[in-house]
């Protein structure tokens, strides 16, 4: 996935060659700025793992059994890493009011709070400011 990249340069120029002009391209990337992880783990005392995803190098993760090396933008990092081709059309928010999935324990033990959690979700997912932040962002941006 694209959070297993950390030069975009290439894939920038591949995509402004097979889009059209003025066509979309429309990403899901794991965001830098998760305030569910850094909670929790700051909560759970384990320090460490609160700003991991801050780590230039990236980190390991597991995902299904296997270790990938993983890395972690901002929106802002992001829309420059394609700034040579793409303009930023709209930036929305994943996973700012709910926590992130491999916090199942919380969806089991708070199950309506998580409810509500969702719907605010979708209601702050486009806001300024808090589409920066989650642990998620979609990206929609614009061959120039």
């Amino acid at each position: 996935g694209l959070n297993c990249i950390n030069d975009f340069s290439k894939l920038s120029n591949d995509l402004a060659a097979k889009l059209k002009p003025n066509g979309l391209f429309i990403a899901v990337v794991m965001n830098k700025i998760c305030p569910w992880e850094i909670f929790y783990y700051i909560i759970t005392l384990k320090f460490g793992e609160a700003f991991r995803r801050f780590k230039k190098q990236g980190i390991m993760a597991e995902l299904n059994g296997e270790k990938v090396l993983t890395y972690y933008f901002t929106p802002g990092e992001f829309t420059a890493a394609f700034s040579r081709n793409f303009t930023k059309v709209k930036l929305f928010s994943l996973g700012l009011k709910t926590p992130p999935p491999y916090l199942l324990g919380i969806y089991n033990r708070l199950k309506p709070l998580v409810k509500l959690w969702m719907k605010l979700d979708k209601i702050f997912m486009g806001l300024p400011i808090l589409n920066l932040m989650g642990d998620h962002f979609i990206i929609v941006m614009k061959k120039k």
